[in-house]
């Protein structure tokens, strides 16, 4: 009565009285989501050289440290021989004088008749013996002098086996050299993620960067997945090769993130932000003559920005999209336009 009498419509006051959300809402629409698999990887040198010396001794010089940019012909150790090479070497050359002077002293015998022809045949095969012999000394690095290990090519040395001062044997691995001009990214996958991914698959490598400073993404391929798991770190590894200068950014000892794209799926995608979870299960709104209508959904595949999920019969009512939280089913929504 007092409504009527002051002019007022008493089904628009108690309108008024009813809540209204303010949401911004998208039609369903279906399209194709990439589904990726998220692993760390590490850099290396895609190719790395142990350097080492032929002939036993000690390492005087040791001019690099793991990490240093060499370049080819760079001299990155020295070692001296230990007497044992010395007097190897020493004897070598002494063996060559007399069997020269033995072949000199038979080929003048002969001149005289008073040596055959096959004892300075004999002579000359121990002369030849002689210096066979120490040719074969020489390449192994004998001699009195000092031998220097160069770099046999541009590159980042990656391990040092030894301090100056070592004693070490012919052959033992001094440095471990890895080439600068292409990187291998290692990517760990858990046992069973081997069979869901292939070489050729495409993956997306990220360096890790400081907060707020993203690193540009670096597109890439698996070139090989390998059979066996790693014994130190219990995963079974992924190779990515890079040329050095398609990755600049990257350098080996570092860490990157890896999303490798292993399949795709279609189906309706909404922000993730759009998805609600409760006791009931993942569920969305959708707006039908200006309510909220909570309707329940599946979550295939989350790409980080996208959502695909099943359940949306409706293409037609557009699902809301910001909003939500504050939304009850059936609760009366005023949709925002930008």
């Amino acid at each position: 009565w007092w409504q009527a009498s002051a002019g007022q419509d008493p089904q628009a006051t108690a309108d008024a009285a009813v809540p209204v959300a303010l949401v911004r809402v998208a039609l369903p629409k279906v399209q194709r989501l990439a589904e990726t698999l998220d692993a760390v990887g590490d850099v290396y040198p895609a190719q790395t050289s142990g350097l080492s010396f032929p002939r036993a001794g000690q390492i005087t010089v040791l001019a690099v440290v793991p990490g240093d940019p060499v370049r080819r012909g760079e001299v990155l150790a020295a070692l001296v021989p230990d007497p044992a090479v010395k007097l190897a070497d020493q004897q070598s050359a002494d063996a060559v004088s007399a069997a020269q002077r033995e072949l000199d002293r038979q080929q003048q015998l002969l001149s005289g008749h008073l040596s055959t022809q096959s004892q300075v045949d004999a002579a000359e095969k121990t002369l030849l013996d002689a210096r066979h012999a120490r040719d074969a000394l020489q390449a192994q690095g004998g001699g009195g002098g000092v031998s220097q290990l160069t770099a046999p090519f541009d590159g980042v040395v990656a391990a040092v086996n030894a301090v100056q001062g070592d004693r070490v044997q012919a052959g033992t691995p001094v440095l471990q050299l890895g080439r600068g001009d292409l990187l291998r990214v290692l990517i760990g996958l858990q046992p069973e993620e081997r069979g869901r991914v292939r070489a050729g698959d495409h993956v997306t490598l990220h360096a890790f960067a400081s907060p707020g400073k993203p690193s540009p993404p670096i597109d890439a391929q698996i070139d090989q997945v390998q059979d066996m798991v790693d014994p130190k770190t219990q995963l079974i590894n992924a190779v990515v090769m890079l040329a050095r200068g398609a990755a600049a950014q990257l350098a080996p000892g570092m860490r990157v993130s890896a999303a490798v794209t292993v399949g795709s799926v279609a189906a309706v995608a909404v922000p993730r932000n759009a998805v609600l979870t409760d006791e009931k299960g993942d569920y969305v709104f959708q707006v039908a003559q200006g309510k909220a209508r909570r309707v329940r959904v599946v979550r295939k595949l989350d790409d980080g920005v996208l959502t695909a999920i099943d359940g949306i019969s409706e293409m037609k009512q557009p699902i809301v999209i910001e909003g939500n939280y504050e939304l009850e089913d059936g609760m009366a929504v005023k949709e925002v336009v930008q």
